[in-house]
């Protein structure tokens, strides 16, 4: 299993599913990710080194800090 957290004042559509799609495409290609990489990623801005975007029906939202 994989559980991962993100924390932010906002998201874009599809966002947490791309982050969450990219982080398990560098899991199961078996390369060590290392959280700046990731960070890199998403800073950059370019979709096209993002992975697919993870299914929903996996993904659980459990709330919003206001």
């Amino acid at each position: 299993a994989v559980c991962i957290e993100l924390i932010g004042d906002r998201f874009l559509r599809r966002m947490v599913r791309k982050i969450v799609g990219t982080a398990i495409r560098e899991i199961l290609s078996n390369k060590q990710i290392v959280g700046n990489e990731l960070i890199d990623v998403v800073l950059k801005k370019d979709r096209k080194l993002s992975g697919y975007a993870a299914p929903s029906s996996g993904l659980i939202f459990v709330g919003a800090y206001y």
